[in-house]
This record gives C-alpha cells, structure tokens and sequence, in this order.
C-alpha cells in the first residue's frame, strides 16, 4: 500500500493519519503492529527546475484537454 500523508504534531511526536478506505482495503485495525516506510514527497516545482509554476500552470490551460497544439503547415513540399 502506498498513501501520501501530512505528518501532524501529535503530543511530543509526530504521526500520520491512515484514509480508513486505505485501513480497510489492508483490513488494519487498531493496536495492529505494521511496518511504515518513510520517504519525504518531493516537492512538484523541484522536478521542473528553471521553471516557474505559476508559468507551467499557464501552459497546462493553453494545453486544454486536446494536448499541446501544433502549428499545422499549408504547404507541402514534395520530392
């Protein structure tokens, strides 16, 4: 199973909160002793580096739901 998860303040420690659909498809229930694996998110905007992301939501709406578009030629060459 993998979820991802906002790590809260919980007293002195730190915990996660399980959606009790992701509990019940892995039938975990309360005092259950499981393995967590833990592995920081990475943050979308380190992935597109020079990139603004005010900038590449721009281009998400310009895209639409066809995709990108594609100058379309007139002419034709032919050999």
């Amino acid at each position: 199973m993998g979820i991802r998860t906002v790590v809260r303040k919980w007293g002195n420690s730190l915990g996660v909160v399980i959606p009790s659909e992701e509990a019940s498809k892995e039938a975990l229930r309360e005092n259950d002793e499981d393995e967590v694996v833990i592995r920081k998110a990475l943050d979308i905007r380190e992935l597109f580096g020079k990139y603004k992301f005010r900038d590449l939501q721009k281009l998400k709406k310009s895209c639409g739901k066809a995709g990108p578009r594609r100058p379309t030629s007139t002419t034709a060459t032919q050999s």
